[in-house]
């Protein structure tokens, strides 16, 4: 059975970022109350799923923020203090930078380490009664 946030974040390109953080926050919800009633082992197999999802949309929430900003400002926008005053394309550009950095650090990090972690779990199976003939 395939829950709301599985089913909207396989195609994260068509929502945005603060719709795929929710989704993200919905599946580690699905997957607390999934624990509740959970045998031994699936809980963890689940959570480790609703992790990798809030990945997913953490990774597509930089990407949208970093394609918008280096879209061309709007005329209304402007730089008023700190260390870029007065340039918004530097601040701009070294915001894309940063995101960029981040979303591969993501997926270097703990994305890799969740989902390694995830294929070692997959293998897991429910304790079940031995039937002998």
């Amino acid at each position: 059975m395939t829950t709301k946030a599985e089913q909207h974040l396989r195609s994260p390109e068509t929502m945005t970022s603060e719709t795929l953080i929710r989704y993200a926050a919905d599946a580690l919800t699905v997957a607390r109350a999934q624990r509740r009633g959970a045998a031994a082992g699936t809980d963890a197999y689940a959570t480790i799923g609703a992790l990798r999802q809030v990945i997913t949309a953490l990774d597509n929430a930089m990407g949208s923020v970093a394609t918008a900003l280096t879209q061309r400002p709007r005329a209304d926008q402007a730089i008023v203090e700190g260390p870029f005053t007065g340039d918004i394309e530097a601040a701009t550009g070294t915001a894309e930078q940063w995101l960029s950095r981040a979303r591969l650090t993501l997926m270097v990090g703990p994305a890799r380490s969740i989902d390694n972690a995830h294929v070692a779990l997959a293998g897991l199976a429910h304790a079940s009664p031995v039937t002998t003939f």
